[in-house]
């Protein structure tokens, strides 16, 4: 897994196996930052993938508190 400017608007994400890897960052041009991740927890990325582009991840402090009451 590829993840070029990630939690950013910009962020993209490449899945391939480790073969195809040189090949398909060719093809796609990832530029700096891009992290690697490899091995055994790059097949969870999909299930692991809490942040999406565009979508805000906040929440208000005071409702938890008040939920608390």
């Amino acid at each position: 897994v590829a993840i070029e400017r990630g939690t950013t608007p910009q962020q993209r994400i490449l899945r391939t196996t480790l073969e195809k890897l040189p090949l398909a960052l060719a093809k796609q041009t990832f530029e700096s930052p891009t992290l690697l991740v490899i091995g055994e927890v790059a097949a969870l990325s999909s299930v692991l993938n809490w942040y999406e582009p565009g979508l805000a991840y906040a929440f208000d402090t005071r409702e938890i508190k008040q939920q608390k009451k």
